[in-house]
């Protein structure tokens, strides 16, 4: 049966108004993706969807792009590690593979380098798409730049353990790699070393040339210390003019003696501060463990101990704490 007219324009317009319908449908969709691509554009921080099974980029904001142009079909590990395949770092584990394991949300640290090749650490936020079956077929993340939070955390724990001035460990963190070495000493029935030094004469620098020369002073003295030491042993400040060493790992009296005649003919050299050359000399005690003790507050007060012995006979030298009598093996060598 032949369509008459009527029949053929009522099908013309209903073709017609499905095409319509359809490229409304589509503005939509493009209006919406526009849209959405904004809202993601404005945001601050990375935000990618990620393939699970070929960690290729489904979607991704202009900050995690990080200049490369929209519609490249990158991996994550191209993009944020230039890289060629995945990274299987235990230290920082791929989010991606953390959340395929678990199939739940998942909060990781990573390194991420950019297109300099300076890496970054990032607090990445991974969150699980399933398909039907409950696997996991794409991960949203979005991740945040935390280096300088990082580097603030950092800062702050050395400072905790390190002393201001002259950057050396503090008592506290002495304390602690004492208590260490004394655990190994015990295990592996070895003496160590503690040594208290004290400069001489300081206080009439400070007197005489202020305080930033003083501060000048302790700083060289410092370098000193550190640079005639052993890798092994560890020097810090006290405070004021006073520094501790610790020597582990000796197997006598006189190998903590050859330490601290270093430690006394170091200061023998004259400084220059400010212009101006300044003659320091110290007097160093030493406690030796088990000897004299077990514990690092007893170490660091016999140390202190026999430190003022030798004060006691005008300085610029060492002297062991004995118990019968403070100072016993007095070594001044006629310094100073």
């Amino acid at each position: 049966m032949k369509e008459n007219n009527g029949d053929q324009a009522r099908k013309a317009i209903d073709e017609y108004e499905k095409e319509r319908s359809d490229l409304e449908m589509v503005k939509d969709q493009v209006v919406l993706q526009r849209q959405l691509d904004r809202i993601l554009d404005a945001l601050p921080h990375s935000f990618y969807v990620i393939d699970a099974f070929d960690y290729s980029i489904v979607l991704a904001n202009q900050a995690a792009l990080d200049g490369q142009k929209k519609g490249a079909r990158l991996t994550c590990y191209e993009l944020t590690h230039n890289r060629t395949s995945p990274c299987l770092s235990t230290e920082h584990p791929c989010p991606l593979e953390v959340v395929k394991k678990t199939k739940k949300p998942a909060l990781v640290e990573h390194i991420h380098y950019d297109r300099m090749g300076e890496p970054h650490c990032v607090e990445v936020h991974g969150f699980p798409i399933f398909d039907e079956l409950g696997e996991v077929i794409e991960m949203v993340e979005y991740s945040f730049d935390i280096t300088k939070r990082k580097q603030a955390e950092q800062k702050l724990a050395h400072l905790a353990t390190h002393d201001a001035l002259t950057d050396l460990p503090n008592r506290a963190l002495f304390n602690i790699r004492l208590r260490l070495e004394i655990e190994h000493a015990i295990r592996d029935k070895n003496q160590l070393a503690v040594m208290l030094l004290d400069l001489d004469g300081f206080k009439e620098i400070n007197d005489t040339l202020g305080h930033d020369a003083g501060d000048e002073v302790l700083r060289a003295v410092a370098r000193r210390l550190e640079a005639i030491l052993r890798e092994s042993d560890t020097v810090a400040r006290l405070g004021g003019d006073e520094f501790l060493a610790l020597v582990p790992t000796i197997s006598s009296f006189e190998d903590a003696a050859i330490t601290a005649d270093k430690i006394i003919k170091t200061l023998e050299s004259t400084l220059e501060i400010s212009g101006q050359k300044v003659d320091i000399k110290g007097s160093l005690g030493i406690a030796i463990f088990p000897d004299n003790g077990d514990d690092p507050e007893a170490l660091i007060k016999y140390a202190d101990m026999a430190m003022y012995s030798v004060k006691g006979h005008g300085g610029g030298g060492y002297a062991y704490y004995r118990k019968a009598r403070v100072g016993a093996t007095l070594n001044k060598e006629q310094r100073g």
